[in-house]
């Protein structure tokens, strides 16, 4: 599901998809639109939330579930629909070169850090570059924080940075993007996730499990 982006579309995903059964998982990623032919001309370059739906629950009760999603406001391409579980993973584009990224956990997003999201991504000249926020909770937060080797369940927002490119020669301009970001976000102390980190300092990977409350104005 593609909406234009705005703060209040933002922070409204992120309420709508914490306030979702367990049965819904989300992906939002923040980024200017790209050149699609599913996304209107008009479009092009302009901020949108790229909405990854996934609901496992009865079929008949989907279209209530999703409301919500739908209500904030008219998308660009709604292809939201049930599917096969396969079917999820068709249709991926060739793998770019190079990426860099930062991530981090939070517990909200206010409108002040949504803002700030949208105002980054016009600074960088990355080929494509998001702001990725993934709603936590649910059956992950039902596990102690010490039980496993992911020591951050109690959190309630993972926010991914990334910026893609092709020429290697533009590395630290995209590195310095991606930490201006995660920094005008707050990333501070906020820990990450081993999975998806790259050339990060120790402490990133070592930090406490609950070292900051939020995000920016959220905190």
């Amino acid at each position: 599901m593609i909406l234009p982006a705005t703060p209040e579309v933002i922070t409204g995903f992120i309420e709508a998809a914490d306030a979702a059964p367990e049965e819904v998982s989300t992906i939002a990623n923040v980024m200017l639109a790209p050149p699609m032919p599913f996304i209107p001309e008009e479009a092009y370059g302009k901020p949108v939330l790229l909405g990854l739906l996934a609901d496992v629950g009865a079929v008949d009760q989907a279209e209530r579930v999703l409301a919500p999603f739908r209500a904030l406001g008219k998308p660009y391409a709604d292809m939201v629909r049930p599917m096969r579980y396969p079917e999820m993973y068709e249709g991926e584009g060739p793998p770019v070169p190079f990426m860099a990224g930062a991530n981090f956990f939070a517990d909200a997003l206010a409108p002040a850090d949504a803002a700030t999201i949208l105002d980054q991504l016009y600074q960088s000249t990355a080929m494509m570059k998001a702001v990725q926020l993934r709603v936590l909770g649910g059956a992950l937060a039902r596990v102690p924080n010490d039980a496993t080797a992911f020591a951050h369940r109690d959190r309630g927002l993972f926010v991914n940075i990334a910026a893609m490119y092709m020429d290697p020669a533009e590395t630290d301009t995209h590195d310095a993007w991606v930490a201006g970001v995660a920094d005008s976000l707050g990333k501070g102390e906020a820990g990450g996730y081993i999975g998806f980190l790259g050339d990060e300092d120790e402490a990133t990977a070592t930090l406490p499990t609950r070292a900051r409350p939020g995000i920016g104005s959220a905190s």
